[in-house]
């Protein structure tokens, strides 16, 4: 399980409070990571294969796993929600400081962090 600071008590229920629930629901996520991997690698469900090969050289035995499509994907999934929900609550932190400085002058384009890479 990844600690995560409980920022709650540091912020009234009006400051950052659209961030504060994108990282809550990232913490769903990553809370929803951990369980499939509990679940996935104590055993209990097997979305892997197997196959044994014999070393020519040394007669030896060598197991090989291979992660089935279904684990890649919902491993995927997760830690892309994750990273969506973080990088949204940087966006609407962003936005809320913004609109402090400057609340009649707020308009779409600055509803999100700039990036230097886009035009």
């Amino acid at each position: 399980m990844i600690p995560l600071v409980d920022v709650s008590s540091h912020y009234s229920p009006t400051h950052f409070k659209d961030a504060y629930l994108k990282i809550e629901r990232a913490r769903e996520h990553m809370q929803e990571f951990d369980a499939y991997a509990s679940t996935v690698f104590k055993g209990r469900f097997a979305p892997y294969s197997c196959t044994t090969e014999v070393d020519a050289e040394t007669g030896e035995y060598r197991w090989k796993y291979f992660a089935t499509r279904e684990i890649i994907t919902r491993f995927a999934i997760l830690c892309g929600d994750t990273i969506h929900n973080l990088r949204a609550a940087l966006d609407y932190a962003w936005y809320e400081l913004y609109r402090s400085g400057q609340p009649e002058e707020v308009g779409d384009q600055v509803s999100h962090i700039p990036n230097p890479d886009t035009p």
